[in-house]
C-alpha cells in the first residue's frame, strides 16, 4: 500500500466503544512500517548508486584531465618538432647557400686565373709574332742581298698592342753576305 504523507495525515480510524479499533491501527502501523522499510532500502540503493556514479564521474574527470594534458603535451611536442625541423631546414639552406657561394667564388677565381693566363699567352703570342716577323724580314733582306747591317728591327710600341721589347731582346744584326 503506497501511502502519501497527506493520506497518512488524513487517515481516519473507525471508532469503537473503547476508542479506535486496535486491529485497524496495527494494520495501519504495519503498512506504514513496510512503506518506511521500502523507502529506506530505495534511499540506500539510491545513495549507493549516487556514490558509484560520483566515483565514475570523478574517474572520468581524471581521465579527461589526463587526456587534456596528453593533448597539450602532444601539441607542444608537435610545435617543438615543427620549430626544430624549420630550424634544421634553415641551417641546411644556409649551409647550401654558403657552399654554393664558395663554389661560385672558386669558379670565378679559376675563371679570372684562366682569363689572366689567356691574356698572358696572347701577349706572348703577339711578342713572338712581332719577333718572328722581324726575323723573317731580316732573312728576306739577307736573301735579297741587302745590306743587313743597316737593317734594324723597329721597336714595338704599346700602340701596337704588343709588349715593348728591350734592345737586348731584339734580334741581332747580321753582316752582309758576300755575293
Amino acid at each position: 500500500m503506497d501511502l502519501t504523507p497527506i493520506e497518512i495525515q488524513q487517515y481516519k480510524f473507525s471508532s469503537s466503544v473503547w476508542g479506535y479499533s486496535r486491529g485497524e491501527v496495527e494494520r495501519f502501523l504495519e503498512s506504514i512500517a513496510l512503506e518506511e522499510e521500502t523507502l529506506r532500502r530505495e534511499n540506500q540503493d539510491l545513495k549507493e548508486k549516487m556514490i558509484h556514479s560520483q566515483s565514475a564521474i570523478n574517474e572520468m574527470q581524471k581521465r579527461e584531465a589526463q587526456l587534456r594534458e596528453a593533448l597539450i603535451s602532444a601539441q607542444t611536442i608537435t610545435e617543438n618538432m615543427k620549430q626544430e625541423a624549420q630550424h634544421e631546414a634553415d641551417l641546411i639552406l644556409k649551409e647550401a647557400q654558403l657552399k654554393a657561394q664558395q663554389i661560385i667564388s672558386a669558379a670565378q677565381e679559376q675563371c679570372f686565373a684562366i682569363e689572366t693566363e689567356i691574356n698572358r699567352l696572347q701577349q706572348q703570342k703577339r711578342v713572338f709574332q712581332a719577333n718572328l716577323g722581324a726575323l723573317l724580314e731580316n732573312h728576306r733582306r739577307l736573301l735579297d742581298n741587302e745590306d743587313v747591317s743597316t737593317v734594324r728591327v723597329p721597336p714595338v710600341t704599346a700602340d701596337d698592342d704588343v709588349v715593348q721589347i728591350s734592345e737586348a731582346d731584339q734580334l741581332p744584326s747580321y753582316p752582309p753576305v758576300a755575293s
